[in-house]
């Protein structure tokens, strides 16, 4: 069953029931399928129109009156287009509106980056008195409304408008402020959130093949976190991976890592977006451009067991964190155990990793810091810091076209074997003795191939299969 219909299925009944509660649109009611809703309770549902400041404005006053508003829109307009409404005239008020943002983060696909919400939690979790939900299938989301609705305070859900992968089944009990442990498992902890649950629960089987035990929870809560359950579950594992549709900037990773530096230290990985905005695409496609996949899931944590003879110490980015200078690395420092005469013992080391074009700059800076004893002339100071600026860019656009480069690559390699099976058909025609049929289309491929036209060599390949087929055929019935 589809999230939206599983909201309205739920809310239907709860409505029957509580005349309190009402429902708010924003010019979007047929998308997140409300519209049923309108035709069975006319007088407690309002379409407000593109206005969605002015749709959470009314919904705080229907609170204030006693009503039980639920507002929806979609997810970058339910928070970052009406952040201040919702911090002073909900938030601050301690009004009881529910706010219902539909396709978060890349469940929003073809809409494209405009409405793309990577941002979402991160803006709700940083206000006072709000709680965050994240639906993972249909099948919890029609449990938790109902809880949901009978809190008097704000709540902000999370949910895709379509169908997701299922993760429960029609024994699942859901409790609102307990997270769920899927997968129980003693090597990693792999703490999910809404759709990546289930992106997640295909991870731990990639991970069980190579013999890694996961132990895998649901964060259905973003805000308040089921610290406990958390807690036991890493102080247990030793480590963590956290996956979520969002940026990894303020959402669950940030949540478990403010947690984990306060109550257990360790190192925390995170699958999630890098810092940057949505785009137009395909659930899948969206999935694999932001490394969101369960491989992507299974190859972090592999990193991790991988590396048990080294202990990370101290990481520094000077990339996000560039110095004055312009040099841009990261710096690792682990502890690393050595075997001598004397015995074993752990040695502090540093691992620098930067690309080729800044190593260059690194190497001339370094020994320009040993002639003139750290103390660098400004004027050859300013120069270095263009040289690194350079240099970044020039790492920029060659990861930028990195892709094209592939894609060429593989168009060459389609090109050359087209056209070494094109030569080995023309040659066929000689030997079957059509000489002037060879000769035209010998003459057709060098022109094609002066134009490098792959479509027109692949036609021409068709065209010439087709000949010989056709001489072949005749030969056998003469």
């Amino acid at each position: 069953m589809e999230f939206r219909q599983a909201m309205t299925q739920t809310l239907a009944k709860m409505m029957q029931e509580d005349e309190k509660i009402c429902i708010l649109d924003a010019d979007l009611a047929k998308p997140n399928g409300t519209t049923p809703l309108y035709e069975q309770f006319p007088n407690r549902c309002f379409d407000v129109g593109i206005a969605e400041a002015n749709m959470i404005g009314i919904a705080a006053g229907l609170s204030a009156y006693g009503y039980k508003p639920i507002a929806f829109t979609f997810a970058p307009f339910a928070t970052r287009r009406v952040c201040d409404q919702i911090a002073v005239s909900v938030a601050y008020a301690k009004q009881n509106v529910k706010i219902v943002g539909t396709d978060p983060g890349i469940t929003a696909e073809l809409n494209g980056g405009t409405h793309m919400s990577f941002e979402d939690v991160a803006v709700l979790r940083s206000i006072p008195n709000m709680i965050i939900y994240d639906a993972v299938d249909d099948i919890q989301l029609s449990q938790a409304i109902e809880q949901i609705m009978k809190l008097d305070t704000p709540v902000y859900i999370r949910m895709p408008r379509k169908s997701a992968q299922p993760v429960f089944d029609k024994n699942y009990k859901f409790h609102l402020f307990k997270a769920d442990i899927i997968e129980e498992g003693t090597d990693v902890t792999i703490i999910a959130t809404g759709i990546m649950v289930a992106e997640a629960k295909k991870a731990v089987e990639l991970l069980k093949k190579d013999g890694i035990n996961a132990e895998l929870i649901s964060a259905n809560v973003i805000k308040p976190l089921d610290e406990k359950t958390i807690l036991e579950s890493i102080k247990k594992t030793k480590h963590v991976v956290t996956c979520e549709n969002h940026n990894l900037i303020g959402g669950l990773y940030s949540a478990v890592a403010e947690l984990v530096c306060q109550k257990y230290p360790l190192n925390i990985y995170g699958i999630g977006i890098q810092d940057r905005f949505g785009q137009v695409g395909k659930y899948n496609d969206l999935l694999k451009e932001y490394q969101m996949t369960p491989q992507d899931i299974y190859n972090i944590v592999n990193l991790i067991k991988l590396r048990s003879d080294m202990t990370i110490v101290y990481e520094k980015d000077y990339i996000k964190n560039f110095k004055d200078s312009g040099y841009r690395s990261y710096h690792v420092i682990i502890k690393y155990p050595i075997n001598s005469i004397a015995g074993s013992k752990e040695i502090l080391c540093e691992i620098q990793i930067r690309t080729l074009a800044m190593n260059f700059w690194a190497t001339i800076e370094h020994s320009l810091k040993y002639k003139y004893e750290h103390y660098i002339p400004e004027t050859l100071a300013v120069r270095l810091r263009r040289a690194a600026d350079a240099a970044f860019l020039l790492d920029q656009e060659m990861s930028e076209i990195r892709e094209d480069i592939m894609k060429a690559q593989v168009m060459y390699q389609a090109k050359s074997v087209t056209l070494k099976d094109v030569l080995k058909k023309i040659q066929e025609l000689y030997n079957l003795g059509e000489i002037s049929s060879a000769l035209k289309y010998q003459r057709r491929l060098d022109k094609i191939d002066s134009e490098r036209d792959i479509d027109e060599i692949v036609a021409l390949k068709e065209e010439i299969d087709y000949i010989l087929e056709d001489f072949k055929t005749h030969r056998i019935e003469k």
